[in-house]
């Protein structure tokens, strides 16, 4: 009994590991193997949904306990104004590295055309703003405009993978750049300044929804994709835990429903904080096992995480409280 317990909760800490990929980056989609879709007379979805349903009231019961924020006041106060600077540094150095290899947003949106490289030179600008806190308001509204051309230029389906670009430049049109910088557009501030409460739950919402799309779009909906790499990356460990019938199919399905859940508990605002860290684990693992690409995708991702470690889930837009 014991050791199926153990088993078990191995099972719920480690396969998350498999979310944090973005495996369109690391599948070629024509390449992909015809696979059944999920049907909801399984059995096993309906579990999932379940399942679901305990983990979020579990998580507003515990999100009623008192916060670290609510702990540790004086802490989180010194640091909000460095880290939220930066994070506005750590996503322009992102930007400046998508731009110099090529890729705008996401390692599968490469450059191959004038307008492509166009892009490519805005969102290198845009970095830079922010790297140096110039104008970083103003740089923000331009990375909204960024998004929203590479959405009409790429489609929807293509730039899903990026959907936490609007939270980013949200967060930091309405927050700024409180420290190490220039000045920035004195109309800029007077407005986002009104508004500097929706910062942290607009990028929170925006990241957990980018989450949540993505464990739909990319295993929920398209097992084929996932199943596609799992053949040329084995990470099914059920198996190797002696789990021989747990095929890569519904692997590929519990993976699709843990990135979700992240996701659900990120929009909903609870235990944020848990979910983030949770979050950094899987990034840093995946990071290992799969090199530079994965690296290079994801520094807006740990900026992310840095920040909603350091603020939690903010006051507004959340359940819970």
């Amino acid at each position: 009994m014991k050791t199926k317990l153990i088993i078990f909760l191995s099972v719920i800490f480690l396969l998350p590991f498999f979310v944090s990929a973005h495996v369109k980056w690391f599948v070629d989609s024509s390449a992909v193997l015809p696979v059944e879709p999920y049907n909801l007379s399984d059995w096993r979805v309906w579990l999932a949904i379940i399942s679901v349903m305990i983990v979020i009231a579990i998580a507003f019961m515990l999100e009623r306990m008192p916060s670290l924020d609510k702990i540790f006041p004086s802490f989180f106060k010194r640091i909000n104004s460095p880290i939220a600077s930066l994070f506005s540094i750590f996503v322009g150095i992102g930007l400046v590295v998508f731009s110099l290899n090529g890729y705008i947003f996401a390692p599968n949106l490469i450059a191959g055309s004038s307008f492509d490289y166009a892009m490519l030179a805005l969102q290198a600008i845009i970095g830079v703003a922010f790297i140096l806190g110039l104008y970083a308001r103003l740089a923000s509204i331009f990375l909204f405009l960024l998004y929203l051309s590479a959405t009409m230029y790429f489609g929807a389906w293509e730039l899903i993978d990026a959907l936490e670009i609007i939270g980013i430049s949200l967060f930091i049109l309405l927050f700024g750049r409180p420290k190490w910088g220039f000045k920035d557009i004195a109309l800029f501030e007077n407005i986002a300044s009104r508004y500097q409460s929706l910062a942290i739950p607009l990028l929170r919402i925006f990241t957990g929804a980018n989450l949540f799309i993505l464990g739909f779009s990319e295993k929920l909906f398209r097992p084929d994709l996932g199943i596609t790499f799992l053949h040329t990356h084995n990470w099914n460990f059920m198996q190797m835990l002696g789990f021989g019938n747990y095929s890569d199919y519904w692997f590929v399905f519990s993976a699709g429903i843990v990135e979700s859940l992240l996701g659900l508990l990120l929009i909903l605002g609870l235990l944020t904080r848990l979910t983030v860290f949770s979050l950094a684990i899987f990034f840093i693992t995946t990071l290992i096992l799969l090199g530079p690409t994965e690296l290079f995708g994801h520094i807006p991702h740990f900026a992310i995480v840095m920040i909603l470690l350091a603020f939690g889930s903010g006051e507004r837009l959340k359940i819970g409280k």
